[in-house]
């Protein structure tokens, strides 16, 4: 990865909150103390972490409205992350398009269509009325045009996107929404950079331990195709990204090993080989 200049914009878009201080945490703090600038565009609220919600509401079953209000929950908690981290809420945008639905919707519901309609909130358009989609249908045109309009706004000269080998189909869609907005914007291509949240037996070892790094994942058959950059952190970014984590409360009552365990010295990237190799 290139070092990182004052005339930088790093554009950082993730799936759910969580997702962009998991991957690129200690990179946003890194962007920021450069005297670049950074905006984080989450595409979910994560509202249909039920087994989350469960935890954390308390409630032995749960009706539409409680996963709407996990999603303005997690939004809350977003919200509370990045201003740690140095970002203002203007930093960031809202698309609240539906949780375990961007991959169904980028493959089966676009042009003439139905629109995509979530099995837990039973909705078929963003409820969130201070979204930046508010009221749009769950249609992949409308995901592709709502992030187009922000890159053309923003012109970013850096991208970090969920990969589209991350395991989870919700990463994948990113990947693909993000590439789509970006083939069809003017301009020069920014630099994309692809982070890793989920992945078979990594990170490994679990748990919260800041002494050790974030390797490669090498077991995985497709990460060979792949170049990874490791990105150092300071000690003070380290403690920024897990104080950032830590804001996740309703994540952390279910998942806290786990989401501590990208407490790293480092980062990973990833891009394609130029080769083809």
């Amino acid at each position: 990865m290139t070092r990182i200049h004052k005339e930088d914009r790093a554009l950082v878009a993730a799936a759910h909150p969580d997702d962009e201080t998991l991957g690129a945490g200690g990179i946003i703090q890194r962007v920021l103390k450069t005297g670049a600038r950074v905006k984080v565009i989450y595409l979910t609220h994560g509202d249909h972490n039920e087994i989350a919600s469960l935890f954390y509401q308390g409630r032995p079953m749960l009706t539409k409205s409680d996963f709407i209000r996990s999603g303005k929950i997690r939004k809350g908690e977003a919200l509370q992350a990045m201003r740690g981290l140095g970002l203002e809420a203007e930093d960031l945008v809202f698309l609240g398009y539906p949780d375990l639905g961007l991959l169904p919707i980028w493959n089966k519901h676009r042009g003439k269509d139905k629109p995509f309609r979530s099995f837990l909130t039973r909705m078929n358009r963003v409820p969130y009325k201070e979204d930046f989609s508010y009221g749009k249908l769950y249609k992949a045109e409308n995901i592709v045009s709502d992030l187009k309009r922000i890159l053309d706004g923003y012109k970013p000269t850096r991208v970090f996107v969920p990969a589209i080998f991350d395991a989870h189909p919700d990463h994948q869609a990113v990947y693909l929404y993000v590439n789509a907005a970006l083939a069809d914007g003017g301009g020069p291509r920014p630099a994309v950079h692809l982070y890793l949240v989920h992945a078979p037996r990594w990170p490994d070892p679990r748990g919260e331990r800041p002494h050790l790094r974030l390797e490669e994942p090498l077991h995985c058959a497709w990460a060979g195709e792949w170049e990874w950059f490791s990105f150092d952190l300071a000690p003070d970014e380290i403690e920024g990204k897990r104080k950032a984590l830590l804001c996740y409360k309703s994540q952390m009552a279910y998942s806290r090993n786990f989401l501590l365990s990208f407490v790293r010295s480092n980062e990973l990237f990833a891009k394609k080989r130029k080769d083809g190799s």
